[in-house]
């Protein structure tokens, strides 16, 4: 999976703006699409 900056650099070719515009929900899709977020959520006590 690409870096959220170069997710970010995508969206202002096709959408116009900035990298600061999109960049804060590139992040944050990154780490739903990874499943970090739920990770504490899982029950489990490994790793």
């Amino acid at each position: 999976m690409a870096h959220p900056y170069h997710h970010a650099l995508s969206s202002v070719k096709k959408w116009g703006g900035t990298v600061d515009d999109f960049i804060a929900v590139h992040a944050w899709l990154d780490v739903i699409w990874t499943g970090k977020a739920f990770l504490d959520l899982s029950g489990s006590d490994s790793p």
